[in-house]
């Protein structure tokens, strides 16, 4: 007895297909023939009942889709359907029906059904309407193409700004050791050489780290540091470093810090030294001649929890930014081009960089800018402030002569592991200012074969370099510390290289070197490094 329940569960089960489908049809194999059990409200099947499946395929279906269509099924028709391979129980195919002006898109899928010894003759076909879904994914891959290009525009903008503003201060590198050359009886006109020199290069590296540090925070790699750090002596360095550019241009700068309390916080004094210059340079640059800058720095009421809300105002009547670039001032790269801006370096990079670490710091940037008024950048960020305040107490800058003076290393000797040539004298000139012997190595076979060939406490130290042709950093690490072995001791050697991110200092470690060094690096730092380990070491 047949169960009605069964056959209202079979009703409701194909009333559900039908919602979804615009055509099902029952196929017969052994018999070649079809039999349609339901069409949509689609004019392409509205009048299939049923027939011969070699005429559905090769007549009626052959007249309704497109050629590459039609190709895709008739092959599928004589690979399955005529051989009936008993393996394949399922297909579908994407299909493109064609007819008048009219195109759609639909799946068609085949499935066979099974019988006790391998696969049935019977087949059931569901099609169903994907236009929407290939007209989404038109629309995504179109989006993703306006993106590439926007992309590819902005870098190709960079690169070109980049380029320029790198070939400015090598070309003035170039010239001024030129002209320095030819006027080495003029010690004045050498010395202003010099020093134009070391502030070009000094431009140069800023733009390479800058390059850097927004790869880095691209790719989520970079961490705040948790020092305790006084946020007077970050805004003064700003001040202290910045006075000779406002000098040049005759701004005025007005600095407010009469609401600023609570100065000694724990944080990265580096990044938030890296938000202060940013934006004090950035007005400094965009505002003409005779301009004025204003400065101001508060601490907030509000507290959240342990933590004070710190606000830094950076304001200027310059050239200001217009409203369609203020949508992408944050961008990556992005300047905006106009007859105030064309002259001025820069690479676009340095709000991205701010914007980045200030979110870091779970802060926010507000700015307001306006074309020929100025613009002014509202910062806000938290930090948790030392319980008892401290002292402010600056340190001094450090004069190359004086750091000379102070320090003498007589009887030292430290084995230099550098490939570039000019790097190495380099190096080895600034180390023998303060008496301490150098042996050179231009590669890493060289430096392990000098530490093995010495006796013990011949070398207090190895200032290794990382990329060196036939053995580099690392691996002649390796075998000086296997040699270490046998002799019950221990050199420091310090990496001295120009690979600079976290993970070239974890990598740096794993492999038994004792710290790393980034270059370039200045000669009073390098003395202070070199002082450390020494101390260490004889300790």
């Amino acid at each position: 007895m047949i169960s009605y329940k069964k056959i209202d569960e079979k009703e409701q089960i194909l009333e559900s297909l039908g919602e979804i489908a615009l055509l099902i049809m029952l196929v017969d194999l052994s018999q070649d023939t079809f039999r349609v059990i339901h069409t949509g409200n689609d004019d392409y099947f509205h009048n299939l009942r049923s027939g011969s499946f070699q005429w559905f395929i090769q007549c009626y279906m052959k007249r309704h889709t497109s050629e590459d269509s039609y190709r895709k099924l008739d092959l599928l028709y004589h690979q399955f359907f005529k051989k009936r391979k008993e393996s394949e129980c399922r297909n579908e195919l994407e299909l493109k029906l064609v007819e008048k002006e009219k195109t759609h898109w639909i799946r068609m899928q085949f499935i066979r059904g099974k019988k006790d010894h391998g696969t049935s003759d019977k087949i059931t076909i569901i099609v169903q309407n994907i236009d929407e879904i290939k007209y989404r994914n038109k629309r995504q891959q179109e989006e993703i193409r306006e993106r590439h290009i926007k992309d590819n525009q902005a870098r190709s903008t960079f690169l070109l700004n980049l380029s320029h503003d790198i070939r400015t201060p090598i070309n003035a590198v170039l010239g001024l050791t030129q002209i320095a050359l030819l006027h080495l009886d003029n010690q004045k006109k050498v010395k202003d050489c010099l020093e134009k020199i070391n502030m070009s290069t000094g431009y140069l590296l800023k733009m390479i780290n800058k390059v850097l540090d927004v790869s880095r925070i691209q790719s989520g790699k970079i961490e705040l540091e948790n020092e305790k750090i006084s946020l007077k002596e970050i805004i003064q360095d700003m001040l202290d470093m910045t006075q000779d550019d406002v000098r040049k241009k005759q701004l005025t700068r007005t600095v407010d810090m009469e609401e600023f309390t609570e100065e000694w916080v724990y944080g990265d004094k580096a990044r938030i030294q890296q938000i202060f210059l940013n934006l004090m340079t950035n007005g400094i640059k965009y505002t003409d001649v005779g301009g004025n800058l204003y400065f101001k720095a508060a601490t907030l009421p509000k507290k959240y929890g342990k933590y004070n809300t710190y606000q830094f105002i950076f304001k200027d009547n310059g050239i200001g930014m217009s409203r369609e670039f203020l949508n992408k001032v944050f961008e990556p790269f992005s300047r905006e081009e106009n007859k105030c801006t064309q002259n001025i370096q820069g690479t676009g990079l340095g709000l991205n960089i701010v914007k980045s670490i200030v979110e870091l710091m779970q802060g926010n940037v507000i700015i307001e800018s306006e074309p020929g008024k100025g613009s002014c950048f509202q910062i806000y960020i938290r930090l948790k402030p030392l319980e008892m305040q401290q002292k402010n107490k600056k340190e001094a800058k450090e004069d190359i002569n004086e750091v000379i003076k102070q320090k003498r290393y007589p009887g030292v000797r430290i084995l230099l592991a550098e490939d570039n040539e000019i790097n190495r004298e380099i190096a080895a000139e600034l180390i023998s200012y303060v008496d301490i012997e150098v042996d050179e190595a231009e590669n890493g076979v060289q430096a392990v074969k000098k530490f093995a060939d010495r006796p013990e406490q011949y070398y207090q130290m190895i200032l290794m370099d990382i990329q060196m042709p036939e053995m580099n950093g690392y691996e002649a690490t390796d075998l000086i510390r296997k040699i270490e072995q046998k002799r019950k001791s221990r050199i420091p050697i310090l990496a001295l290289t120009s690979s600079v991110f976290d993970e070239d200092r974890e990598r740096v470690l794993q492999h038994g070197m004792d710290a790393h060094i980034g270059k370039p690096i200045a000669l009073p730092k390098l003395i202070h490094i070199l002082d450390e380990w020494l101390k260490i070491k004889d300790s």
